[in-house]
């Protein structure tokens, strides 16, 4: 069978006080931490260009090597510390994750 890549979608919001910080932390801090996860190939940031009801102000789309490696990632020391990361400059309160959807690529 042959392996192909994944990638991970979420979308989310902060709220607005708040928002200058997760960027920054996002993309020097959270981001390397998370490339640092056997198995995860790359990861890029989107803001919506039109604000739609319903739909999340930021994506990040994740390159995951395979789908063997998805839960390889979540059991992984560098995810652990991820999760417990102490420099997050925001609580759960201020964070909505909308959705997390893992796609399997199916063509060349």
């Amino acid at each position: 069978m042959e392996s192909k890549p994944v990638i991970l979608l979420m979308g989310t919001d902060i709220v607005p006080e708040k928002e200058k910080e997760y960027n920054e932390w996002y993309d020097n801090i959270h981001l390397p931490m998370v490339l640092e996860c056997p198995g995860m190939v790359r990861a890029r940031r989107y803001h919506i260009v039109k604000p739609i009801e319903g739909f999340p102000k930021y994506l990040t789309i994740y390159e995951i090597s395979n789908e063997a490696s998805i839960e390889a990632i979540k059991n992984s020391a560098e995810m652990s510390a991820v999760r417990e990361d102490p420099s997050r400059p925001f609580s759960d309160k201020d964070i909505s994750v909308k959705w997390r959807v893992h796609y399997k690529q199916i063509t060349p």
